[in-house]
């Protein structure tokens, strides 16, 4: 039978109709497509080096960057002026401090020459009158011996008066007692002569054994004193001068530091995006302070929730599909981790939120390798839009 035009359009229009349906749902065979991705990066922030005055307005955001770009240069008229005052007072402080404890060093090595002085003579004079006394007391003991063979002289002869019938027996009681008194006192004077001998001889040493007496001088004992305050003085002196030094060289360090850091230039860490600004010519930045956020379009991520049960499956460095959503090119992407609901966000500022996951899901991150995704800095390398990836099937098959 002879085909007619109406019969043949209707068959163009079936079978366009399956080429259509096929075109749809073969994906759907050989994939399982997961339609709730982000495009997502890394956002690196750029931090003022110094503190000053910004005289260039960093780049708009949207605006492509190169590594290595000028975004702005600061300026530092003040410098590390405060950390300088700081050191140039502590200098100033501690070269008064030193001359402070100089001159009480001074002052107590005059005090202690005095000192010295005066324990020498004490010690001269002390040892005179002890050798004057010496001489008494010798001089006494040869008395007293004199007297003691006089009195025993007399004693003999009364003995022998009183024998012969010419003295009495009480002379010779007397005589016997004197005698014996001649005796202790000879006694006594020998005790004294060698007590003075002793204290003669420690009193050259600057020891004094008289009773009612320190056994040293009070100017010898003040004089110990400031020996060991002297002794002190020096090693307090040597520390702060110690310190001056430091203190010093840190000042000359801070002043060529200050020089440099007069003046800054802010280069571009990463090729990318700028994401956000934060200042503006004119505009007071401090140290460390945000100065912009750029997007690193270097490495874009494909965040997908996928079900925990297929993720023993998953490899990383898996090579997979992906295509954003309204665009019909699909990009390679290599797996870079999956973690589960409970794990901890990495440290790391992203551009866009990660999609939700619901319960028994878990978070596949995928590095895009295709450049062609990225075709314009005016999209923000498309990140925050979502994404398709698309897994072969036989991963939600069996083993």
């Amino acid at each position: 039978m002879p085909i007619t035009r109406g019969h043949a359009v209707r068959l163009v229009i079936v079978i366009t109709v399956f080429v259509v349906a096929a075109w749809l749902l073969l994906p759907w065979l050989f994939f399982d497509i997961r339609s709730n991705g982000t495009i997502n990066a890394r956002l690196v922030i750029v931090q003022a080096p110094i503190e000053g005055t910004v005289v260039q307005t960093p780049p708009d955001v949207g605006t492509f960057v190169s590594q290595g770009d000028v975004l702005t240069q600061i300026t530092d008229e003040r410098g590390s002026r405060g950390i300088i005052v700081s050191l140039d007072t502590e200098r100033e402080m501690l070269i008064n401090r030193v001359t402070a404890l100089k001159e009480k060093l001074v002052a107590l090595e005059a005090l202690k020459q005095r000192l010295f002085r005066q324990a020498a003579t004490h010690k001269e004079e002390t040892t005179t009158n002890l050798r004057y006394q010496f001489m008494e007391a010798e001089a006494r003991q040869r008395y007293w011996e004199s007297v003691r063979q006089e009195r025993e002289l007399n004693h003999n002869r009364m003995k022998k008066l009183t024998a012969d019938g010419y003295a009495p027996a009480v002379r010779v009681e007397q005589a016997e007692s004197l005698l014996n008194q001649a005796h202790q006192e000879v006694v006594r004077a020998t005790a004294d002569v060698d007590r003075l001998r002793q204290e003669i001889k420690v009193a050259g040493e600057g020891i004094y054994l008289r009773d009612g007496r320190n056994d040293v001088p009070y100017s010898q004992q003040r004089l110990d004193e400031l020996v060991i305050a002297a002794a002190d003085l020096k090693v307090q002196i040597a520390e702060t001068e110690g310190r001056l030094k430091a203190v010093e060289r840190g000042f000359q360090d801070e002043m060529v530091r200050a020089g440099r850091r007069q003046e800054a230039i802010v280069l571009a860490p990463v090729t990318g995006t700028v994401w956000r600004r934060f200042v503006s010519a004119q505009g007071l930045v401090v140290r460390n302070g945000d100065i912009l956020k750029i997007l690193d379009c270097s490495k874009l991520l494909a965040e997908v929730a996928v079900p925990e049960s297929v993720v023993d499956r998953i490899s990383i460095g898996q090579i997979l599909n992906v295509r954003l959503q309204g665009a019909s090119q699909t990009h390679q992407a290599k797996v870079l981790d999956i973690r589960g609901t409970r794990a901890v966000t990495p440290g790391i500022e992203y551009a866009a939120a990660p999609p939700l996951l619901k319960k028994d899901e878990a978070l596949l991150t995928a590095q895009i390798t295709d450049s062609k995704l990225n075709p314009s800095a005016e999209k923000f390398c498309n990140v925050g839009r979502r994404v398709e990836l698309r897994l072969p099937s036989i991963i939600f098959g069996g083993n």
